[in-house]
């Protein structure tokens, strides 16, 4: 009973750890006032490239690199490069010392004119876990680990849309094949899932702004679309699915500086907690999730993490970054300024970013506080075809 005890706390605690301590709310439980939606495998909500960290977490509708894999791949065909590989690591919930680190590896390849694929691997190691009984005697050693394995294919349908598919493999496994030696009702196995991404992509890059030359975009991308992660026989949890729209303006202030100015609404398709619909399946929670949140309409607007962000380019060699998160304090309460900076010289590229919490209100450390991202990449030459596609 004892064993069975203690790993019940554990997976209770990884999935509330998320949505309480990572976004700075002391929760003991679920009130009236905060209803925090939990999901299995929350790791694929964390924004793992550097770039999109330091612009406040947007990325739906930037201008199109090898990060547009997690943000919108229909982007992809619209990269000025023909073929990008990129790899960034982030020791996440660093100021708790809790070990865990994020590390993404992703690029993508043009096919041609119009068509582009990419690929990526997001590896989340949860440290080391330590499983012990009611009397304090350790079972076992154990480190958590889960990954993700994507894949996705997107196309011009014209000169200024296009639309993107993925695929992806979740593996997620955080104690093991544990076995109770009293019945195996509460015996644990790896959660196993997976998911669809359906994006879409509109950039004008043809306009004026204040007399320069100027491009508009818009993004959007439900992502995470699958069946429920179970870890035993019993009924499993939602996957984070999420809808994320968003626009992104760039302007060339002149020959060599351009400024991009971006904004991102972001909200998850799972049921809200004590809502109408708690036990829908994962399918019909794309639509009851907008309605079903039990105050209402307020409730539900309350749900949209808000991101913008800001981009300077000089001579397409230096970039300096900025943003800001906010999400409710009923619904997380992460909200934090964000700053960054990018490199680039010839194919070699280098980003860094970092977070400054917003809403301190303790004595007692910001998980998030202190927490940077670091990205290296490599870019294939620029396409001499990219401007000049021909419908």
């Amino acid at each position: 009973m004892g064993k069975r005890i203690r790993l019940a706390s554990f997976l209770f605690a990884y999935f509330l750890s998320w949505f309480a301590l990572s976004q700075s709310t002391n929760v003991t439980g679920q009130s009236q006032k905060t209803r925090l939606i939990l999901t299995a495998v929350p790791f694929l909500t964390i924004t793992p490239d550097t770039r999109s960290a330091g612009m406040g977490e947007v990325g739906v509708a930037t201008p199109a690199d090898a990060d547009a894999l997690f943000w919108n791949p229909a982007k992809l065909p619209f990269s000025a490069n023909d073929a990008s590989l990129s790899l960034s690591f982030t020791p996440w919930l660093k100021a708790s010392n809790s070990g865990i680190t994020l590390t993404y590896l992703h690029g993508y390849k043009k096919l041609g004119e119009l068509d582009a694929v990419g690929g990526a691997l997001t590896y989340f190691n949860l440290g080391n876990l330590q499983f012990t009984n009611n009397q304090g005697n350790v079972i076992q050693d154990f480190q958590p680990v889960e990954f993700a394995i994507n894949i996705a294919y997107a196309r011009k349908l014209s000169e200024r849309l296009s639309m993107g598919v993925g695929a992806r493999f979740i593996y997620s496994n955080l104690s093991g094949n544990f076995s109770n030696t009293a019945s195996n009702i509460n015996d644990t196995q790896p959660g196993i899932s997976g998911s669809v991404d359906l994006s879409v992509y509109y950039i004008n890059d043809k306009i004026q702004f204040s007399g320069r030359n100027a491009s508009f975009a818009l993004g959007a991308n439900i992502s995470n679309v699958g069946f429920k992660m179970s870890y035993n026989r019993q009924e499993g949890s939602y996957l984070p699915t999420n809808l994320r729209l968003g626009s992104s303006m760039t302007v060339d202030l002149d020959t060599s500086n351009s400024l991009t100015v971006s904004l991102d609404f972001n909200k998850l398709l799972v049921p809200t907690p004590g809502g109408s619909a708690p036990n829908v399946s994962a399918l019909s929670a794309l639509i009851t999730s907008f309605y079903d949140a039990p105050s209402g309409l307020s409730e539900e607007l309350k749900e949209v993490i808000i991101n913008f962000g800001a981009e300077y380019w000089y001579n397409k060699l230096l970039a300096l970054r900025t943003g800001y998160f906010h999400e409710s304090a009923e619904k997380g309460n992460r909200q934090y300024f964000t700053l960054g900076f990018g490199i680039r010289y010839q194919k070699l590229g280098f980003d860094f970013s970092y977070i400054i919490v917003a809403n301190q209100e303790s004595q007692q450390t910001n998980p998030l506080e202190d927490t940077f991202r670091v990205s290296v990449l490599w870019n294939l030459p620029e396409s001499a075809n990219n401007a000049n596609t021909t419908f």
